[in-house]
């Protein structure tokens, strides 16, 4: 792959993760489920298809670590919802 497509798929996964990790912890009405968790799985297809060497970069390293983060932060903001609602 080029340098320019390279760029252009890691800016696009990484703005996608950092939207699924904002928008994974609002549980009103399921919203993760139909606007957050889409563009998280995005992000991450976007990231598998960078080249393995591109992977390998240190700033290709943020993108799992902040699809993780959002993972835990919609679960966390879930199971809360779910144990304290009255």
């Amino acid at each position: 792959m080029n340098k320019y497509k390279n760029n252009l798929m890691f800016y696009l996964s990484l703005i996608c993760a950092i939207w699924f990790a904002l928008v994974g912890m609002v549980w009103t009405f399921w919203i993760p489920l139909f606007i957050g968790y889409p563009f998280g799985f995005l992000s991450y297809y976007l990231w598998k298809k960078l080249d393995k060497k591109e992977q390998d970069r240190k700033r290709n390293k943020i993108i799992p670590i902040v699809l993780k983060i959002g993972f835990v932060l919609s679960l966390i903001s879930l199971i809360g919802l779910l144990l304290f609602d009255k």
